[in-house]
């Protein structure tokens, strides 16, 4: 990659680093009004669905399959 590339990469890091420290407390406000317990559900939840996906999506399902199998790797 070279220099000039690796500078426009940075360039729109920083604008997307920028654009969520800004929104984020829009974001945060949002949330007041909702218990922190159904929030960890819906972190644990929605984590374990884009996992799946992305598991299947890069075929290592039996690699999954096989630690769940073994109680010494799990």
């Amino acid at each position: 990659m070279s220099v000039e590339q690796q500078g426009k990469n940075g360039a729109l890091f920083a604008v997307g680093a920028f654009l969520m420290w800004g929104l984020a407390p829009i974001y945060f406000k949002q949330l007041v009004t909702i218990d922190s317990l159904e929030i960890l559900v819906h972190r644990v939840v929605w984590s374990v669905i884009f996992l799946l996906i992305v598991i299947l999506s890069i075929k290592q399902w039996h690699q999954v399959y096989a630690v769940l199998r073994s109680p010494k790797l799990l």
